[in-house]
This record gives C-alpha cells, sequence and structure tokens, in this order.
C-alpha cells in the first residue's frame, strides 16, 4: 500500500509540473546532441568499441570502431535505420554532401539485435558499430548518428554523438588548482601545449581551434579559447581564465547488479508485478561538506548483471527512486539527476520534482541493472551551463578527465579537421 501511495503521488505531481512545460518538450525537430525521442528507448550508450566506458573517440583510419547500444522496450523488433552525419566543431551541421566524408552508402538498416532473456520487462537491444562494411568514413571531425524508424528520417529515434580524430598534433597538459585566488579551493586549471609540426598555417590564432571537456560531457564544453603565445610551432594555453573549471565532487552511486541483495544506499527492494522497485536511502546536499576521495567512473554507468552471461540481454529494468531533502523549492531553477544515465542532458526524464508533504525533491527513473554513478545538478532557467557545485559541492582536490579537442579550419578548406584528441586525468 505505502509503494501504491508513492507511486500515485509522483505520477500526479510529474503530470501538473510537466503540463507547463509541454511545448517545448513535444518538439520533435532533430537535435545535433545526445537525445532520445521515444519513451520506449532506454539505455543508450556510445562508446569506443570494446570497452563500454570509454569515451566515443575513434582515430581515423585504424581498427578503431565506435558502437552504439540501445534498447526498446517491448519484444517487437522494429525497422530502424541510421545515417551519418558530419557536424562542425560547434555541433552544427557541416556543409559538406554526403560523399564528402562516406566512402559508402549514406544509410544503414539495424540488422543486429537481439531480444531479452528471463526478464521481468521484455525488451530489444540494438547494436551499431562503425565503421563497418557498408559505413566508412574518409575525413575527420564530429559525427551525429541519427538512428530513425520504418525509413522515415522524420520519425526520430534518438541521435548520439561521436568525434573521429586524426593524430597529427601533440597535446601536452597539466591541471592545477586554479590560479584565481579566490577559487583555488574550488576550481581546477587546465594549461596544455599544442605542438603543430605536422600542419602548416597561415594564422594559427584563427584556423586552430581548441575545446576542452571535463568527463566527456560536451555542456561543461569551453571553446574559442585564445593562446596566450605560440613559440615556433607550440600555440600555449597557460593560466587562461577560461579553463578554470568548477572541480564538483565525487560521483554518487548505487549498485544494482543484484536484485536479491540490498548494496549499500539501497534502502528497499521492492517486487510488485511487473516491475521490481529500488529505493535508495534519502541522499543530503553536500556543498559544505568535508571532502572525501572515492573511486568514481566520473559519471559513467557500466550495464552488468551478477550471475548471468549477457547482461545487455540479461539485465532487467527496475524502477529507482531518489530523495533529496530540501526545505523549500527552488524558485529559479531546477535540479536533475545527472550523469551518463541521463546522457549528460537535461531532460523531463531527469528533472526533479518537489514534494511539498516530504520537502524534499523526488525523481523515479527506469534503469537497467548495473552499477551507476549520479549526482544533482542545478540548472537556473534559461541558461545552458549547469552548476556542479550548488548541491554538491566542490573541491580541488576532485579527480576528472578533462578531454582536449583540437580542430583545424584552414582558410580555404571546408570543414573542421579533429587533428589532436587526448584525455588527461587529474592524478597523472
Amino acid at each position: 500500500m505505502r509503494l501504491l501511495i508513492i507511486l500515485i503521488f509522483f505520477s500526479l505531481t510529474v503530470f501538473s509540473q510537466e503540463a507547463e512545460k509541454q511545448e517545448y518538450y513535444i518538439d520533435n525537430h532533430l537535435r545535433y546532441n545526445d537525445y532520445v525521442y521515444k519513451d520506449s528507448i532506454l539505455s543508450v550508450k556510445i562508446f569506443r568499441d570494446g570497452w563500454e566506458l570509454s569515451y566515443p573517440f575513434i582515430n581515423l583510419n585504424t581498427n578503431d570502431q565506435v558502437t552504439l547500444l540501445f534498447d526498446d522496450i517491448g519484444h517487437d523488433v522494429r525497422d530502424f535505420s541510421y545515417k551519418i552525419v558530419h557536424c562542425t566543431s560547434d555541433w552544427k551541421p557541416s556543409d559538406l554532401m554526403p560523399m564528402d566524408y562516406l566512402a559508402s552508402q549514406t544509410y544503414d538498416i539495424i540488422t543486429d539485435y537481439k531480444f531479452s532473456f528471463n526478464t521481468v520487462v521484455n525488451y530489444t537491444n540494438y547494436r551499431v558499430t562503425i565503421p563497418n562494411d557498408n559505413i566508412q568514413f574518409t575525413i575527420s571531425g564530429n559525427y551525429l548518428l541519427i538512428v530513425y524508424e520504418d525509413d522515415n528520417e522524420e520519425n526520430l529515434v534518438l541521435t548520439a554523438r561521436f568525434s573521429v580524430f586524426e593524430p597529427i598534433t601533440n597535446i601536452k597538459a597539466n591541471i592545477t588548482k586554479a590560479n584565481q585566488i579566490e577559487l583555488r579551493k574550488f576550481n581546477q586549471q587546465v594549461n596544455f601545449i599544442v605542438n603543430l609540426n605536422n600542419i602548416n598555417l597561415n594564422d594559427a590564432y584563427q584556423e586552430i581551434k581548441p575545446i576542452v571537456l571535463q568527463n566527456g560531457f560536451w555542456c561543461t564544453a569551453v571553446s574559442n579559447i585564445k593562446p596566450n603565445f605560440q613559440r615556433d610551432k607550440d600555440l600555449v594555453y597557460d593560466y587562461n581564465d577560461k579553463l578554470s573549471f568548477q572541480a564538483g565532487n565525487e560521483f554518487r552511486n548505487f549498485d544494482i547488479k543484484d536484485l536479491k541483495y540490498q548494496s549499500q544506499f539501497i534502502k528497499e527492494i521492492v517486487f510488485e508485478n511487473p516491475f521490481y522497485h529500488i529505493k535508495l536511502y534519502d541522499d543530503e546536499a553536500r556543498p559544505f561538506k568535508i571532502y572525501f576521495s572515492d573511486h568514481d567512473l566520473n559519471g559513467d554507468y557500466l550495464i552488468k548483471t551478477n550471475y548471468r552471461e549477457d547482461s545487455n540481454t540479461e539485465g532487467d529494468y527496475v524502477h529507482i527512486y531518489f530523495t533529496l531533502p530540501y526545505d523549500a523549492p527552488l524558485v529559479d531553477g531546477d535540479l536533475y539527476i545527472f550523469g551518463r544515465l541521463s546522457n549528460g542532458r537535461f531532460t523531463k526524464a531527469n528533472r526533479m520534482i518537489y514534494n511539498y508533504q516530504r520537502k524534499a525533491y523526488q525523481l523515479r527513473l527506469m534503469l537497467k541493472q548495473g552499477y551507476y554513478n549520479y549526482e544533482y545538478v542545478y540548472l537556473k532557467d534559461n541558461e545552458k551551463k549547469p552548476d556542479f557545485a550548488y548541491i554538491e559541492g566542490s573541491h580541488w582536490e576532485t579527480e576528472n578527465d578533462y578531454q582536449i579537442l583540437i580542430y583545424f579550419h584552414g582558410f580555404s578548406s571546408r570543414y573542421d579537421r579533429l587533428v589532436g584528441y587526448e584525455t588527461f586525468n587529474t592524478l597523472e
């Protein structure tokens, strides 16, 4: 009975607050970012083939491949197809035609799928791995993978971003405390040098476009960065205030690989036909808490089930309940459950709802068995840059990954080449 009351409350609250934003969310136009357009599509992951916790960056003209995995709830096989679109460094469609960046056909049908086995929730697991026999790239840059249904490109299913790079430049970086005195306890400073020995340039300040990400999330991207100075073939980006990042905190986590065992942070596991329901212990805001080091996945998650052979098809879906006690609702923005589990995005699916009776923010997500990282992120109204420290706090000691991407657009070029990519960790 208690679980039924919780479900009714969540449904009513979500309905009333989502109605206010319905006009925006029903817009089904193509987005040049990671986005899911159908409610039945879950567990979307794109990564360098061979390791699901890798970032989706692959080396041109090598054996590197990128893999997209996703589930469609239900046991019906759908007619899914996909195509690839080349993009600019800031994720807009480039001026190129498909024949300019593909040495192959321009679209393909998804034929690699498997049905779930021995699960409470039925689903079909789909896989796309590229390059393949039908799709091959000829140039570097950013790419958008677009999945659509019934051979209708307007019937969108999902979009996923990945990048193909040429290792032409050499990048060296070091990550320190922030340069600004007032931010030294809270921010991390990224300094780097780009060696351009293998590129013929007219104006390095205009033709080279660096972008820096934190933990692979494009919502943290810093662009339009100018070097402090040029030394021969080296561009030096040193103590630039734009490259001062909120260090944030170690991600929170929960483990649902085993539905018979209550791991740390799991308060209750209940099966109420037809779903498992897992309630996490109440979290607490920690902006002023002392920093504690913890091994995390930097916001990622791993699909995994104990005692099963294929987690992609034998992992079950469960309802996860998040609760963050908070005295009053925030009036000028929203709280979101954030991480790779939200595709690094801020949408209605991961926006928390305030429960006035509980004096807490709450959210229910349907997730596949595995090990998850997450955190509570505040996004002000009409802003694109999230505040990772508002609830979680920020400590310069926090372990993070930083991706440095170097794009080259010559004066006579028609597109942004990705001529350098490296990931650096704060512990290195």
